[in-house]
């Protein structure tokens, strides 16, 4: 795995509008929307996920319209999966 330099960080966290921030309070999962698909003709929408430790994430799922992606940040992280 690669760490991501700052100026690809300064990328990926870019915003066009002033972002709007989600925090469950149970959790803790922190979501940040950087970019809304309506700020953009509805070509993505670019979310920031910070999840503390020993967190769960979304259960899994899929989407049938859309395609989603992620970029991990911290450069070793432990990944559980249940499948």
């Amino acid at each position: 795995m690669t760490s991501l330099n700052s100026s690809t960080q300064k990328e990926l966290f870019s915003t066009s509008a002033k972002p709007e921030i989600i925090v469950n309070p149970v959790t803790g999962d922190r979501m940040t929307i950087l970019d809304a698909s309506g700020e953009n003709q509805g070509n993505y929408t670019k979310i920031r996920f910070d999840l503390p430790p020993g967190a769960k994430g979304s259960p899994l799922h899929y989407h049938t319209e859309m395609n989603e992606t992620f970029t991990v940040l911290i450069p070793n992280p432990v990944v559980k999966t249940h499948l």
